[in-house]
């Protein structure tokens, strides 16, 4: 993930200095606040648990861990288990002796918040925002302003940022738009394959993180790929769409 999708940040327009001090700040904040956060979910008791299985197991499986301790076929709409993250978080757990708790709720979420608020930075910039500051505190308030009921519709973001529906959303979605955006920066074939290297890696890791990228990453490549089709480059923006809907389908 790490590699195309730097190497497509890169050809994006740099931001002004101070700004980019400005992003820093913010993906640092957003870790800190992150790090006093504890909201645990009901959903964890799917997701957590299957991590704790793994952990304890050493194996991966698509079978239930929540009732049967894996003696049962996976529950209904889970059958086969797509997403992938949870194995990874026991696997993480079992190599190094990090209790799955402690990842899930101690480790991840402040690293996660760091790398979102990034993430976004990296979307103002590919945007050219005209202003990039004011974009960026108002994109982080809305990470802020998902964790509260009071606020919004549920608790996601930051709250909720283990879970790789909320991971998805608060970095995945953020970094499909930056390299989208980037294959339209792109000046030569060269830059433009690695910015479609990194749409296409960002659809596996989508589908690794949540079922519901089989349906919004095709979507957000389409609207990624909105300015080649007002310009009639169809096979350009073709080929963005296609990059990113290659793993969900």
């Amino acid at each position: 993930l790490a590699v195309p999708v730097w190497r497509a940040a890169r050809l994006v327009p740099a931001g002004p200095g101070r700004t980019t001090w400005l992003a820093l700040l913010v993906s640092g904040g957003l870790g800190a606040l992150t790090s006093v956060l504890s909201r645990p979910d009901l959903d964890d008791a799917a997701f957590v648990t299957r991590s704790t299985w793994v952990a304890g197991t050493g194996r991966i499986t698509d079978r239930d861990t929540m009732f049967s301790d894996g003696a049962w076929p996976g529950l209904n709409g889970q059958s086969p288990y797509v997403p992938s993250v949870e194995a990874l978080v026991g696997l993480v757990s079992r190599a190094s002796g990090v209790s799955v708790g402690s990842l899930v709720y101690v480790v991840l979420p402040p690293l996660a918040a760091a790398a979102a608020g990034w993430a976004l930075w990296l979307l103002v910039r590919a945007w050219d925002a005209r202003r990039p500051g004011a974009t960026l505190a108002l994109t982080a308030a809305f990470l802020l302003l998902g964790g509260g009921t009071a606020a919004s519709f549920g608790t996601y973001e930051l709250t909720r940022i283990w879970q790789g529906k909320a991971f998805f959303l608060a970095l995945g979605v953020p970094l499909l738009y930056a390299c989208g955006a980037a294959c339209w920066h792109a000046s030569s074939p060269r830059a433009r394959r690695l910015a479609l290297a990194g749409v296409g890696v960002l659809g596996v890791v989508g589908v690794g993180l949540t079922t519901s990228a089989t349906f919004v990453v095709p979507a957000v490549a389409v609207v990624a790929a909105a300015p080649g089709l007002l310009a009639r480059a169809w096979g350009r923006a073709l080929a963005l769409v296609a990059a990113a809907s290659a793993a969900p389908v």
